[in-house]
C-alpha cells in the first residue's frame, strides 16, 4: 500500500518583526514559498518553483522584508542563489552556480548579506540590486559547503545553544540544540544527518522534545519537523500543517491548527515587482 507523504515544511522567523517565511516542499518536483504574519496569523502564498530550495542555506532579513535562498531548478539543471522580497522568488540579486556546494547566505543587516562561497565553484553574478555583500572571514571559517554550517550558525544566532553530538555510526549522527523557554522549560531540537532516514525525510531532518525541568518530565515530538518558541506560544510544523500550543501539566495543551498546506497545488504566480 502506498502511503502519501505530506508536504515537508521549514520556517524562518524574522528577528525584528512578526514576519516569517515557510518553505513547502512536495510533491518532490515542486516547492512553494508562503508568507506568514505571526501577529495576525494570516498566510500568503508567494510563488512556486519546479525544483528544490535548500532551506537550511536560506535566511530572512531581520525586518522580514527580504530573504536569500539557494535553489536547484529541475527543468534547466541550474543551481542559483537569489535575494527576493518575502514571500516571492523573483530575484533582486541573482547568482548562478555549476554545482550544489555552498550557495545561499546569511543576512547580517536588513540591507547586507553574506554570500556563502567556498572552495568549489564560485557564484557568477547575473543581476545586482542595492544590497551590500559582505566578505566575512569569520563566517567563512564558521560554515561549510553543506547545510549544517549555515543552519547551525543561524540556530546559535537565534538563541539556540548547541549541546552535544551523538555519533551513531560512520554515516549517521544527531546534534542536540536547546532553547531555554523559562526557568523550568527547555525546547530541544534534534538535527539528524546521515544516510539512514525515515520514508519522506531527506538526509537532514529534525525532531523535537519539550523538557519540564521542574517536574523532570520529557515529551517527545518525533513528527515536529520544525519548531520554535514565539513569544508565549510554541509553534511547529507537522504533517504539512503549522500549529501552535502551550505547555501544561500534560505536555502541549491548547493546540490550534493555524494553516494546512496539504491542499495546495502548483500554480503560476507573478511577483508584484520587477
Amino acid at each position: 500500500m502506498n502511503v502519501k507523504t505530506p508536504p515537508r515544511l521549514h520556517v524562518m522567523l524574522a528577528r525584528e518583526s512578526d514576519k516569517a517565511i515557510i518553505i513547502r516542499r512536495g510533491p518532490s518536483k515542486y516547492t512553494a514559498v508562503i508568507g506568514w504574519d505571526r501577529g495576525t496569523n494570516n498566510f500568503y502564498i508567494g510563488q512556486w518553483v519546479k525544483g528544490k530550495i535548500f532551506h537550511h542555506r536560506c535566511d530572512i532579513s531581520p525586518d522580514g522584508k527580504h530573504w536569500i535562498y539557494f535553489a536547484l531548478h529541475k527543468k534547466y539543471g541550474q543551481a542559483y542563489t537569489a535575494v527576493a522580497k518575502v514571500p516571492y522568488l523573483r530575484a533582486i540579486d541573482f547568482y548562478t552556480k555549476v554545482d550544489a556546494w555552498n550557495g545561499g547566505g546569511i543576512f547580517l543587516k536588513n540591507d547586507t548579506y553574506w554570500l556563502n562561497e567556498g572552495s568549489c565553484s564560485e557564484h557568477v553574478l547575473k543581476k545586482k540590486g542595492n544590497f551590500i555583500v559582505e566578505k566575512s572571514t569569520e563566517l567563512n571559517k564558521a560554515v561549510d559547503g553543506e547545510d549544517a554550517g549555515i543552519y547551525f550558525y543561524k540556530l546559535r544566532r537565534n538563541g539556540w545553544e548547541e549541546k552535544n553530538t551523538e555519533i551513531l555510526d560512520k554515516h549517521n549522527c544527531k546534534v542536540y540544540f536547546h532553547k531555554k523557554i523559562n526557568q523550568k522549560v527547555i525546547l530541544c531540537k534534534i538535527f539528524y544527518a546521515g544516510l539512514d532516514r525515515p520514508i519522506g525525510k531527506g538526509c537532514y531532518y529534525e525532531s523535537h522534545e519539550v523538557i519540564d525541568l521542574g517536574n523532570n518530565i520529557k515529551w517527545e515530538f518525533l513528527d515536529w519537523e520544525w519548531a520554535d518558541f514565539d513569544g508565549k506560544r510554541f509553534i511547529w510544523a507537522e504533517y504539512g500543517k503549522i500549529v501552535q500550543g502551550n505547555i501544561g501539566e500534560k505536555g502541549i495543551e491548547n493546540r490550534k491548527e493555524l494553516f494546512d498546506t496539504n491542499s495546495l497545488t502548483y500554480e503560476e504566480i507573478k511577483a508584484p515587482y520587477e
